[in-house]
């Protein structure tokens, strides 16, 4: 397998941070199996781009929020067929908020 990642981050202000996040993997023989699933999914080839944008923010008072949307794109040679790689997302998201006590426990 082998990888590229590129990322930048930025500081807006003291309060709010972005990152964007580019990732590129290709890789052969790649071999997986998913719970309750029959058979194991083998990947001959193929090529994954994944495309994230985060951003956090600090509200204060120990809370913060954070947001991530992802766009990925996969082609692969699965059981001698080419097109998008199985269980591989087009788009993901997540948010999260956070509280952090003031004694940091």
């Amino acid at each position: 397998m082998d990888t590229t990642v590129g990322r930048l981050d930025s500081e807006w202000t003291r309060r709010l941070f972005t990152s964007v996040e580019y990732q590129h993997q290709d890789f052969a023989g790649l071999s997986f199996s998913v719970p309750r699933y029959l058979d194991a999914v083998s990947v001959e080839d193929a090529r994954l781009d994944r495309l994230a944008v985060t951003v956090n923010a600090w509200l204060g008072g120990g809370l913060g929020v954070s947001g991530t949307l992802a766009r990925s794109w996969s082609e692969g040679t699965v059981a001698r067929e080419a097109g998008d790689i199985p269980f591989v997302p087009d788009w993901t998201g997540q948010f999260e908020l956070t509280y952090v006590h003031p004694s940091r426990v």
